[in-house]
């Protein structure tokens, strides 16, 4: 009965996977298990992502030198009607830090495109006024190598689902992924398949993406911890039973100078929190919901330090 396991465990391990991220000078290592237990989020019934999904998204990771520990990408889940759906997000910040370092990269505009009287105007950033309508974004990817600037225009209805972020702030969600879109346009080596979480608000199918990459065999070259590669060394998924889990919540964030302000922001752009806007603390968040972010506190935690830094910044 021995054999079975030892090949079972020893197929796993195979799939585990080394390397540099994009400007850094440490390795990070990743398993299935370690993606499956630190980095998937989980759909909203729970479902987590079958081996074939953490093997492609560690695929385009290893490709695009993205680090999921220090929050450039992640595995996210969405209840599909065919079942659970996972998808690769990128975080706009890796593809800002990319271009950023590249010598071609020569600057970048973008902004909003408005309709008055049947005439279409461009507006540099995202201000705008309560009887403006805004119906698409725009943007220019300045590089040295090209004549013109590569430019990008797209409608709000490609994108706009209406609920969450998109509700409160379209203007400016349009511009970041009209930005998205120029610079991918502008940088295909580095930034090609790589979408930000503003793209993905609608189910979007981009495993064509990942596997043209899987097909190239995708092997190119922040700090992340160390994770030890054994399952049982794992941290677990589930939060502690004995524990409410408000209270657990609670002290997780805390633990992490992370307000409930920014918590109220990322559950109502990820959809993750229902009403997050009316909620006056997570003590009015239910319970099931807590449970399921608890779920995966190391995802949950990338995802909160991400959003506390945007706003930080804004």
């Amino acid at each position: 009965m021995s054999t079975p396991t030892t090949n079972t465990l020893t197929k796993r391990e195979e799939k585990a996977m080394e390397y540099v991220p994009f400007g850094s000078q440490d390795k990070i290592r990743l398993t299935i298990e370690i993606v499956k237990a630190t980095i998937a989020i989980p759909t909203k019934s729970g479902k987590l992502p079958q081996d074939r999904d953490i093997v492609k998204f560690m695929m385009l990771c290893q490709a695009q030198r993205l680090n999921p520990y220090a929050g450039d990408a992640y595995l996210t889940g969405y209840d599909g009607k065919d079942g659970p759906q996972f998808s690769l997000i990128t975080a706009q910040q890796a593809l800002l830090k990319r271009a950023e370092v590249s010598e071609d990269f020569k600057g970048m505009l973008s902004g909003i495109i408005l309709l008055s009287d049947e005439e279409l105007t461009e507006r540099e950033g995202d201000f705008h006024l309560p009887d403006e309508k805004v119906v698409g974004g725009w943007a220019k990817v300045f590089h040295a190598k090209r004549e013109h600037p590569f430019y990008r225009r797209i409608r709000m209805d490609r994108f706009n689902t209406g609920f969450a972020q998109w509700a409160k702030d379209p203007a400016g969600m349009i511009c970041k992924c009209a930005e998205a879109d120029a610079l991918r346009s502008a940088f295909p080596t580095m930034l090609g398949g790589l979408y930000i979480s503003e793209e993905q608000t609608l189910p979007v199918d981009i495993t064509s993406s990942v596997d043209k990459l899987l097909r190239k065999g995708g092997g190119t070259d922040q700090q992340a911890q160390a994770l030890p590669p054994a399952r049982a060394e794992l941290p677990s998924r589930e939060s502690t039973p004995d524990v409410d889990p408000a209270v657990e919540f609670s002290e997780l964030t805390a633990n992490n100078s992370i307000s409930f302000t920014v918590v109220q922001k990322w559950g109502a752009e990820s959809g993750n929190i229902p009403d997050a806007g009316a909620l006056a603390s997570i003590d009015d968040v239910p319970k099931d919901v807590l449970k399921r972010l608890l779920k995966n506190k190391t995802g949950l935690l990338a995802q909160l330090n991400r959003m506390k830094a945007e706003m930080e910044a804004a």
